[in-house]
């Protein structure tokens, strides 16, 4: 079993369509998954379990895999609870 704090960086923090997104990312993956917070741990497997985390933007929870692909669903759990960096836009001008 391996396991990483990751700091919440979605702007909702983990709302119902996060929590379902999680769901979709373990199913890819033969390794349990699980979010502990304050003492608590869920599956990512079980939306409802998750959303009673109470998971908001700033908060540090931990994930934690286990599994013979342990590493990568660490990973993928690990990005789908943090915001994708902005990116940058070109600069359109418009011609009057």
């Amino acid at each position: 079993m391996i396991q990483r704090d990751v700091l919440i960086t979605l702007d909702g923090g983990v709302h119902a369509l996060v929590a379902q997104q999680l769901a979709g990312v373990s199913d890819n993956f033969a390794s349990s998954v699980f979010l502990r917070h304050q003492g608590t741990a869920a599956s990512t497997h079980q939306p409802i379990s998750v959303l009673a985390l109470r998971l908001n933007n700033g908060t540090v929870v931990t994930v934690l895999a286990d599994g013979p692909d342990e590493i990568a669903a660490l990973d993928a759990i690990s990005r789908a609870l943090q915001a994708d960096p902005p990116r940058a836009s070109g600069t359109s001008t418009s011609a009057s």
